[in-house]
């Protein structure tokens, strides 16, 4: 789990504006349907979403993207049983879930 989130997933944090996000992105809908259900079995509440494909141009080229999915944590007690139970090993992944942590640990429902 932890691995999926260090590669395709994206811990974002702005203490001033209240604001953060635990989210993970796939082209595999039914890897992120497994992912939020063992997710859900920890405790951790997720939605699923669709982005659809989109071109853009890059360097001169036109790029076509496939249509992908996010999974993100929705609720602040979700947010804090990710940043106890999911150990991330990428620094700045692991130090952007430590704020988020010390953002919320106040205000858990």
């Amino acid at each position: 789990m932890a691995g999926l989130y260090d590669t395709d997933g994206s811990i974002s944090v702005n203490e001033d504006k209240n604001n953060w996000s635990i989210t993970l992105y796939q082209s595999n809908k039914n890897l992120l349907q497994e992912v939020k259900e063992q997710l859900h079995k920890l405790g951790i509440f997720t939605s699923i979403s669709a982005r659809k494909a989109a071109k853009y141009q890059l360097g001169g080229k036109i790029i076509n993207s496939n249509q992908s999915y996010r999974l993100e944590v929705g609720d602040i007690t979700s947010a804090i049983k990710f940043t106890q139970l999911i150990p991330l090993n990428i620094d700045y992944k692991k130090a952007n879930l430590y704020r988020i942590y010390n953002l919320l640990k106040d205000k858990k429902a």
